[in-house]
């Protein structure tokens, strides 16, 4: 008994422990992983980037959290323009990615301050970014798992078919 609520505990807290792991990684990694963590939180919070959006107008859309301007307006703006010039500018711009990372805390908790407590404990212990791997995974692999099944039914209606055909004795 002790050991399967053990494995309960192990299995419930593993999603929240890879997501920890994931910010940490991605907060080390520069500008382009503090961008990635800006995108991690917006799916967290149920505003994931478009495959249309520029930088500047998914942070417009981020923006809508914040009822009062509780420094979410000024820490996006912040994050916008350090990865547009490091993206975009000149070579040798080098951002101050400390106070990047500090934009990422304010808007994550802007984010986690317009969810329903509920929804907030299911974010802390299932981060749906946590999963977006797997979501990558499977659309890169539904073409072949598509293709892969149709060769499947179509050996299996010839041999049907072979069978049906067969004279019996």
């Amino acid at each position: 008994m002790a050991l399967g609520l053990l494995a309960l505990a192990v299995v419930v807290a593993l999603p929240a422990a890879l997501r920890a792991a994931q910010r940490r990684r991605r907060l080390r990694r520069g500008l382009r992983g503090i961008w990635e963590e800006l995108e991690a939180v917006g799916v967290d919070h149920g505003l994931p980037p478009g495959p249309a959006d520029t930088p500047r107008s998914y942070a417009r859309r981020l923006s809508a959290w914040d009822a009062d301007d509780g420094g979410l307006h000024r820490a996006l703006d912040t994050l916008t323009t350090a990865y547009e010039r490091h993206e975009f500018g000149r070579p040798g711009y080098e951002a101050d990615e400390e106070a990047a990372r500090h934009a990422v805390a304010v808007v994550h908790e802007a984010g986690r301050r317009t969810q329903h407590p509920v929804r907030r404990a299911r974010i802390a212990a299932l981060p749906p970014s946590s999963f977006a791997w797997l979501t990558r995974v499977r659309t890169r692999m539904a073409p072949a798992a598509e293709a892969a099944g149709a060769r499947m039914r179509a050996a299996l209606r010839r041999v049907l078919h072979r069978v049906r055909r067969r004279p019996k004795d």
